[in-house]
């Protein structure tokens, strides 16, 4: 679905809504997730993203 989608659009982001699914997506070419852990543990995936 993300080489589908990214040989159409490259400004289309693909999200996993499944936090079992963040490392396969971001392998695929996904942009992330929506995730629930996100609020458990939000300095780690912050650091993964590269944000503050």
């Amino acid at each position: 679905m993300i080489q589908t989608t990214r040989a159409v659009r490259d400004d289309f982001a693909v999200l996993s809504g499944y936090d079992e699914y963040y490392i396969p997506n971001l392998l695929a070419g996904g942009a992330g997730i929506i995730s629930g852990l996100n609020n458990v543990m939000p300095e780690l995936f912050c650091q993964r993203a590269g944000g503050v």
